[in-house]
């Protein structure tokens, strides 16, 4: 056990999309827990977890987040750094406010405090074209689709504080689009609107090809620029694999990717029964054909899961200290599921991760969440440098655990 807090801590992904060796970003390990300050309302706080060792995961007091809020359904961090905007940010999306909350944190005081709002349906989901001075922004939202804003900063250059979001479209109405990444659109989907990447780039390029995930109906979406107007319409779907004869909900998506590394999607699905039907499926994007391939890599009948986590969590292969393994924690169970990475260090970094059969390591019953975060007394010589950090909903308990 690393700490004990009251109340308990819903841990949190930084939610970049982007591959690493652990969940959190930086130094600290985001979480959702009740506020202190009011009841029925929520706070983002963040256990430490610095350079030096042992790191500190019994404190959530070194980090200072202002605000209470209804709901916090979901958090980024860094968020909109890619704008110009500082790498000591974060953003909180409230479906029940309507808003989102973009934090920038003040060098001397280290206290985030909230610099702009947005205004903006159920959000829940942020994504943003993962390069330098980007000017869009796109939030995925509860049975409305989504909505792309121009993120103005007025200035050329990073450190600025402030910026103007200004609602460009809404598209995919009736679709609770929880998931967005870029790029991912397959051959076969594009091949139906001929002279499709004909069309001039547009600056600013806010209908660039994007793939989002349909929480209701468990579908691919994509969407992209059809007629060279610079605004996205929805192009085609493609539903998720499951082989489930239930019904399923989505219970949390990883999804990497960019120029430089492969895109794929991990779902991790579930009936919410302890003796039921649970599924995790990986979505790949093939970059030879670019066509999309499934696979259900591990379904189960007991065991709730709540969080699915990537890192290198010491690996069994030659150089599986550089492979991101995978972990899917149960709520109900004694054990949870990890998952070696078995894919040859020779392949490079090109491509999908291969992940072999599950084994099973010891968490415990009442697991609530968990993420993949450096070991408390890392580097040294015995022990993987990253493993599962899990909170415990009922006693306030964090654990790290090596699988």
């Amino acid at each position: 056990m690393v700490g004990i807090f009251d109340p308990s801590l819903r841990l949190a992904l930084p939610n970049f999309n982007r591959p690493s060796e652990r969940d959190s970003y930086g130094n600290h390990i985001l979480t959702v827990a009740d506020s202190s300050a009011a009841s029925g309302m929520y706070e983002i706080r963040a256990i430490e977890g610095t350079a030096s060792v042992p790191r500190q995961y019994n404190r959530d007091d070194i980090v200072l987040v202002e605000g209470q809020y209804l709901s916090i359904d979901f958090v980024q961090s860094p968020s909109l750094f890619g704008h110009g905007l500082p790498d000591a940010s974060l953003s909180v999306a409230s479906e029940l406010e309507n808003r989102i909350y973009w934090y920038a944190q003040d060098l001397l005081s280290e206290e985030f405090s909230v610099r702009e709002v947005i205004d903006v349906n159920s959000p829940c989901f942020i994504a943003q074209t993962q390069q330098s001075f980007a000017n869009d922004l796109i939030v995925g939202q509860v049975n409305e689709g989504l909505t792309v804003f121009d993120i103005d900063t007025g200035t050329d250059f990073s450190n600025t504080e402030n910026f103007v979001a200004t609602s460009i479209q809404q598209v995919g109405a009736g679709r609770s689009l929880c998931h967005i990444l870029r790029g991912l659109i397959p051959t076969s989907i594009v091949d139906q609107y001929p002279g499709f990447w004909d069309f001039p780039a547009f600056d600013p390029a806010y209908a660039l090809p994007l793939t989002a995930i349909d929480y209701n109906t468990l579908e691919l979406v994509f969407f992209g620029d059809i007629d060279g107007d610079n605004m996205l319409e929805e192009m085609g779907t493609l539903p998720i694999e499951t082989n489930a004869t239930g019904q399923l909900s989505i219970v949390q998506v990883l999804s990497r990717g960019r120029a430089t590394a492969p895109y794929y999607f991990l779902v991790l699905l579930s009936d919410g029964n302890h003796t039921g039907d649970h599924r995790l499926v990986q979505i790949n994007f093939d970059s030879q054909t670019f066509e999309i391939t499934q696979q259900v890599l591990h379904e189960w009948n007991e065991g709730v899961p709540v969080s699915i986590l990537q890192g290198q969590l010491g690996g069994s292969l030659e150089g599986g200290q550089f492979r991101p393994d995978l972990a899917v924690v149960l709520g109900t169970a004694e054990q949870s599921f990890f998952f070696d990475n078995l894919l040859p260090l020779a392949e490079g970094f090109a491509t999908p991760p291969v992940y072999g059969t599950p084994s099973l390591f010891d968490v415990g019953v009442g697991a609530g969440s968990a993420v993949a975060a450096m070991s408390p007394f890392a580097p040294n010589t015995t022990d993987p440098s990253h493993g599962v950090l899990v909170s415990y909903s009922d006693t306030g308990y964090v654990f790290y655990i090596s699988p």
